[in-house]
C-alpha cells in the first residue's frame, strides 16, 4: 500500500510541474498576442485558444497537489471555536464529504468525457480539438484530489504525517 500512496504523491507532484509549464506556455502565448496586436496591428489567430486550453490544463493538474498541501482556501471561523479534539473530527468529516464530491463529481465528469469522445465532440475554437481532452484533463485533477481528501480523512496522507514532498 505504501507504493501505491507514493505513487499517488509522485503523480500529483509531475502533474503540478506540467501545470506550472502550461501557465508558461500560457504566459508566452499571452506575450506573443500583446506584442503581435499592438506592435505589429496583426492579431493571432491561435493565441486565445491556446490560453484557454493551458489554463484548463494548469486548474486541472495543480489540483492534486493544491489539495494534498491544504492550498485551497478555507474558511476556518467555525472549527476555530470547537476544542482541538473536535476540530480534528470536523476536519475529518470535512475531508470525507469532500472526497465522496469530487468521486462523483469525477464520475460525471468522466461520463462527459466519454460521452464527448463517442459523439466527436469538438470545442469551439479557431483551432478545434477534441472536447473530451479537456475534460479528460478535469476528470485526472478532480480523481486526484478526490484520493487525496480520503487519504486525509483516513490519516493515510503523507503531509499529514510530517514527510511533505519538494515541489
Amino acid at each position: 500500500m505504501t507504493w501505491l500512496l507514493a505513487a499517488h504523491d509522485g503523480f500529483s507532484k509531475l502533474a503540478f510541474r506540467v501545470a506550472c509549464l502550461a501557465l508558461v506556455v500560457l504566459l508566452g502565448a499571452y506575450l506573443v498576442e500583446v506584442v503581435a496586436r499592438y506592435g505589429f496591428n496583426a492579431p493571432t489567430r491561435w493565441t486565445s485558444d491556446m490560453v484557454q486550453y493551458m489554463l484548463c490544463v494548469s486548474m486541472s493538474l495543480a489540483l492534486p497537489l493544491v489539495t494534498r498541501e491544504g492550498g485551497h482556501v478555507a474558511i476556518t471561523s467555525f472549527l476555530e471555536k470547537l476544542s482541538l479534539q473536535h476540530q480534528a473530527k470536523a476536519a475529518r468529516y470535512i475531508q470525507a464529504l469532500g472526497a465522496l464530491t469530487l468521486g462523483a463529481a469525477t464520475a460525471v465528469f468522466a461520463f462527459v468525457a466519454w460521452e464527448q469522445a463517442r459523439q466527436g465532440i469538438e470545442t469551439v475554437a479557431a483551432f478545434a480539438i477534441p472536447k473530451w481532452w479537456l475534460s479528460a484533463l478535469v476528470v485526472v485533477g478532480l480523481a486526484g484530489a478526490s484520493l487525496h481528501l480520503l487519504r486525509q480523512a483516513l490519516g493515510q496522507d503523507a503531509a499529514q504525517a510530517g514527510h511533505e514532498m519538494d515541489v
